[in-house]
């Protein structure tokens, strides 16, 4: 479906496959010839629509762009907040002021996210989101998804997008610079994420305090947490 946001008193286009909404003021930007809604304030009308935990998700990728594919922020977290203070009383603003606070830089796809808003939730302590690990010289080593430097335990999500030839061999001699470097390196896939929480939590856990890195009060998910 399409979704079409327009100014009041302007009625939204009746079309098969386009859901109109009305607005009685918002931010604009254009691309090229076409005026569209500013990101923050497209990212608010979502909260009528996603779950907190996807719309997590969301802030975290307009916040963060892609690195890797020459995308910059397409917010801040400053302007996601701005958005929602001039949506008092609108529908879905509630869920958008609970998920800002938990809006965070750095996760390139909705799994990493996924995955650490879990850990948060658990009480594991805060990992660093897409560290840059270097050796004792300085010399760049790889990017974990998520890190404690301080015991140098990384965790990577292995999507399906890993399976790929070349995708699998650049992963492997990621893992094996890290490991070469002492690093203590946990894989994580969909299925730990959406259908084993629980083991997940107590995983990451274990090999933190292997490490040396106790993490106390851990609150272990009873259950299914995310919706894949």
């Amino acid at each position: 479906m399409l979704h079409v946001t327009v100014p009041k008193p302007v009625r939204g286009p009746r079309v098969s496959g386009i859901v109109s909404h009305q607005r009685q003021k918002f931010d604009s930007v254009h691309r090229g010839r076409l005026r569209i809604i500013a990101p923050a304030e497209a990212w608010c009308d979502l909260g009528e629509l996603l779950t907190e935990h996807d719309l997590i998700a969301v802030g975290d990728f307009l916040v963060t762009g892609n690195p890797y594919g020459k995308l910059l922020p397409l917010t801040t977290i400053q302007e996601l907040r701005v958005a929602i203070s001039r949506r008092s009383g609108a529908p879905g603003v509630r869920a958008c002021a609970r998920a800002v606070s938990k809006v965070a830089e750095g996760s390139l796809s909705r799994p990493e996210t996924f995955v650490r808003l879990l850990l948060a939730d658990a009480g594991v302590p805060a990992p660093r989101v897409n560290f840059s690990a270097t050796d004792h010289r300085g010399s760049f080593i790889a990017i974990p998804d998520l890190a404690w430097p301080d015991v140098k335990v990384a965790l990577e999500y292995e999507g399906d997008h890993h399976r790929g030839v070349r995708q699998f061999r650049d992963d492997i001699r990621r893992v094996e610079r890290l490991v070469d470097n002492g690093w203590l390196v946990i894989k994580v896939s969909a299925d730990d994420v959406f259908d084993r929480p629980r083991e997940l939590v107590d995983r990451v856990v274990r090999r933190l305090a292997s490490r040396g890195l106790n993490a106390r009060g851990i609150r272990l998910p009873l259950g299914g947490v995310f919706v894949r």
